[in-house]
């Protein structure tokens, strides 16, 4: 009488699976990871990944960036950078819960090239669009202000909330660095906002000279950067 391949098969699986129970626990677990690891492995990475995709797009979805402020000038270590980022939030609608104050930090360094790489980022980044809005200490003012990187702020604030801020504006034009303009009726254009000693900026940078705020001239973000300085003036 002869077999049937199948039964010989089932046969051949049955006596596998005796022999597969009989094993110690740990022989059992090497057993299946040198027959299974791939699978084993891939069905791991699975759950990463669709874990993953569902945090970060409904359970914790990254915050939107409200508006990118960049403290020039002077160094912030983390602590600070954390309180500041804490107190610009308290700006933010609170139905937008979804965004966030972004901050950067360039300083001067004692070491040329550290100094030499933060300037080449610096503008990089204007020139991504990166950056909004520049918070600087008073040694930078006059190098940023011939820069030529500032927005003019009418375009961010209305002219009654400019008019309230006369005393603080600092107004200037960009021809007259050149021959030609001193023969020119030049207008001047409000470009910086002054903030002076005991805000609460100066407080948590730990700084007593004057402040000064400005936008940069490609930003993006003109709500939210017209927003951010009227409460920082108010505040």
């Amino acid at each position: 009488m002869m077999f049937k391949r199948t039964d010989i098969v089932k046969e051949k699986k049955t006596e596998e699976m005796v022999l597969f129970e009989q094993l110690p626990l740990k022989k059992k677990i090497e057993h299946i990871w040198t027959y299974y690891w791939m699978v084993i492995v891939g069905g791991i990475i699975a759950v990463i990944v669709v874990f993953s995709f569902v945090n970060s797009m409904f359970l914790n979805p990254a915050r939107q960036t409200y508006v990118q402020i960049n403290f020039y000038g002077r160094f912030l270590d983390f602590e600070q950078v954390r309180e500041l980022r804490e107190y610009l939030n308290e700006y933010i609608d609170a139905s937008l819960y979804t965004h966030t104050v972004q901050i950067e930090n360039y300083f001067v360094s004692a070491d040329f090239g550290a100094e030499a790489a933060q300037i080449q980022r610096f503008y990089a980044n204007i020139f991504a669009r990166e950056l909004d809005m520049l918070i600087f200490t008073e040694p930078f003012f006059d190098e940023l202000l011939e820069s030529e990187i500032f927005m003019d702020l009418r375009h961010v604030l209305t002219e009654e909330e400019l008019e309230k801020l006369e005393d603080k504006l600092i107004s200037a034009n960009y021809l007259q660095n050149i021959p030609e303009a001193e023969y020119l009726e030049l207008e001047y254009f409000p470009f910086v906002i002054e903030i002076r000693e005991d805000s609460r900026l100066h407080y948590i940078m730990e700084y007593d000279g004057n402040l000064y705020v400005a936008v940069v001239s490609n930003a993006r973000r003109l709500d939210n950067i017209g927003n951010m300085i009227r409460q920082l003036i108010e505040g």
